[in-house]
C-alpha cells in the first residue's frame, strides 16, 4: 500500500490498479506515462507485451530462474 501511494503522489495513480488483497502498479503504463513526462510524444513509445516470466526462450527471469537467472538490459533509443 505504501508503494501504491508513492505512485499516487507522484501522479501516476492511473497506473495504481485496485487489487485485493493489496493494489498493484502496472509499471508498463508507469514508465510510458514518466517518458510522455519527458516530453516523448506517445506515438513515438512503444510497449512490447511480453512477459519474461512466460517466455523462457527469450527472456532472463530472477522470478522464474532465481538466482541462476541470466541478465538482461534495457534501452532508449533516440534519433
Amino acid at each position: 500500500e505504501e508503494v501504491a501511494a508513492a505512485f499516487t503522489q507522484a501522479g501516476l495513480s492511473d497506473a495504481v490498479l485496485v487489487r485485493q488483497p493489496r493494489p498493484h502498479i502496472d509499471l508498463r503504463l508507469a514508465a510510458v506515462r514518466e517518458l510522455e513526462r519527458c516530453g516523448l510524444r506517445a506515438d513515438r513509445i512503444e510497449v512490447i507485451d511480453r512477459c519474461t516470466y512466460c517466455h523462457a526462450e527469450e527472456f532472463h527471469s530472477y522470478r522464474r530462474d532465481g538466482k541462476a537467472a541470466g541478465r538482461q538490459v534495457s534501452m532508449i533509443v533516440a534519433g
